[in-house]
């Protein structure tokens, strides 16, 4: 791959920037999870109290969200 000059690459890194904050969920804290939320984190290794993230894309209407779990 050759290099690319930098008037080039800015449009690709505007693209990425984009794309990432797009992909980039919403902070949510325990509390305000819903309890089907609460108890598959939990039954998967998460730790009560931990946030987890309500990403921007539905499925069939359905709200995403991405914790750490073990």
């Amino acid at each position: 791959m050759k290099n690319l000059p930098s008037q080039q690459a800015l449009p690709w890194l505007l693209v990425l920037a984009m794309t990432s904050s797009v992909i980039a969920g919403t902070p949510v804290s325990w509390k305000e999870l819903p309890e089907a939320v609460r108890a598959t984190i939990l039954s998967n290794g998460g730790k009560k109290g931990q946030s987890a993230d309500m990403e921007n894309k539905k499925i069939n209407g359905l709200s995403l969200y991405e914790a750490p779990i073990r």
